[in-house]
Formats: C-alpha cells, structure tokens, sequence
C-alpha cells in the first residue's frame, strides 16, 4: 500500500502480511512495517516495491532515470561474446545486461576484461564470484568489480549450485537499486550472472541532511498519513538510492511494530 503527501513530495510505503514478517524473522507475530527511502538534498521519499507487488508501477521520484544508452564498446564485446556462446539480454533504460549466461564465465576469453582476477574455489566462496564480474566488467561497464560489490554468501543448494549475491556500492555506501548473482554450477563453472548493475554513478557522499532530520521528516509524514511511529528499527542508513531513478543520496529506514491484527 502507498500513500503520497499532499505536496506532491513524499512517499511511503506500508507494508502487511507474511511477507515482511518473515523478512524480519517474525513468523509467529504480525508486523507493520514502512520501508522509507529519503533523499538528502530535501524532503522527497522514493520507495521500492517487491518484484511481485500489484502496484509496483507506481514510482515515487523527484527525479527519474535517464536512459543510458551502450557504449560501443559494450555492444562489440557482446557480439564477440555472442560467438562464444555466451546469451547476452539486456536491460534497455540502463545499458547494461540484464543476463549473462555462458559455461564458463569466469575463464579468460576474448571478451574478457578487468584485472584478470582468477575463480580459485569453484564458486564457494565470494572471491570467486568477484573474479567473475571482473572478467564480465565490460560487458556490464563495471569499472572496478572489487570496490564496486559486495558480497553475501554464497548459498548452495540441493544440486551443489553455488549461487552469491553482490550488493553494488558507491564509495563505500549501498546502492539500492543495484544488485548482480553470480551462479555457479556443481563443477565449479559460472554459468550465469543476473541483475542490474548502475554504471556511471557520479552522486557524492556528503548528506546535506542529518540522519535525525531524515528521521523526524519520516516521523513527521508518517504521523500525517494515520501511523504513529516514534522511531526506525535500526539506525537510518546512508545510500545511494538508484532504484528506477536517477542515482541520489538519501536515508533508507524501516519502521515497525506488532500488530495484533496481523496475527494468523
């Protein structure tokens, strides 16, 4: 559920049911929970939906995402990756691929790029999953893929697939919005890379708003929609918000309570 602020300015989300509860861990309760991005160069909220949302049409940005168009080195590599069997989608408004799917894409090959960094563990550790975005980095236009990602896992599951997911950064602060997996097969082979990574992010790091303002300003909307919440579950957290918008800097907060209503 959404709800927009009279002034056209602020967004929130609120959010209800298994889903949440079980993305914190609490099964057994029933959770409100708002999810808040706020951007620090003024009082404007953008908020990401879940991919399986109805109503994740609805976007709530100051600024919206320019198309970013391939450069021509992206397009030649992915011919040359073409002919070597490697499926190349992309995503259009970004630039950039959205799928990476080959046998091996963590062996040099003649469309490789980055440092050279080399797969040494089959996918079982986060390493090897850098090596590989950093031997796709120009097709993607990853420009370092060590100080860019970072990653958790990796998960393995019934088959003896590898699978780590690499949370994109920008000078050390999240960029929410931008997401890469790396996959890898019972033998050790990266067979797919998948999500989509934000190129050219040029946004600086200095908050012109404090974490308690981006609080209170939270509060404040909040308040006027009908949810009374005094504070987030954790401390607000600096970022890079990048999610079908133009890259900003801004404040990702989470606010929740129990619920009694929401109890199954």
């Amino acid at each position: 559920m959404f709800f927009m602020s009279k002034n056209d300015t602020i967004a929130t989300r609120v959010e209800h049911g298994a889903r949440m509860t079980k993305r914190f861990n609490c099964q057994r309760m029933g959770i409100f929970a708002v999810a808040v991005f706020l951007c620090t160069a003024g009082f404007s909220f953008a908020v990401k939906p879940d991919d399986n949302d109805e109503t994740k049409s609805r976007r709530f940005s100051r600024r919206p995402a320019e198309t970013r168009t391939a450069t021509q080195e992206q397009v030649a590599l992915a011919k040359v990756a073409r002919d070597h069997g490697v499926t190349v989608e992309w995503q259009e408004r970004q630039g950039t691929p959205r799928r990476l799917r080959g046998a091996d894409l963590g062996a040099r090959d003649v469309f490789s790029r980055g440092k050279g960094l080399a797969v040494r563990a089959g996918g079982q550790d986060a390493h090897d999953g850098i090596a590989v975005l950093d031997n796709v980095s120009g097709l993607l236009a990853i420009r370092d893929a060590e100080q860019e990602f970072n990653g958790r896992g990796p998960e393995r599951d019934s088959l003896g697939f590898h699978h780590t997911r690499f949370q994109q950064m920008h000078r050390g602060l999240k960029v929410a919005g931008g997401e890469l997996l790396v996959h890898f097969n019972a033998d050790g082979k990266a067979y797919e890379v998948n999500g989509t990574y934000i190129p050219d992010i040029r946004t600086g790091v200095e908050a012109k708003l404090t974490a308690d303002e981006a609080v209170r300003a939270a509060v404040t909307d909040l308040r006027m929609q009908g949810y009374v919440l005094d504070a987030p579950a954790a401390a607000p957290e600096l970022v890079v918000f990048a999610y079908e918008a133009a890259p900003r800097l801004a404040y990702e907060m989470v606010f929740r309570r129990d619920d009694p209503a929401l109890e199954s």
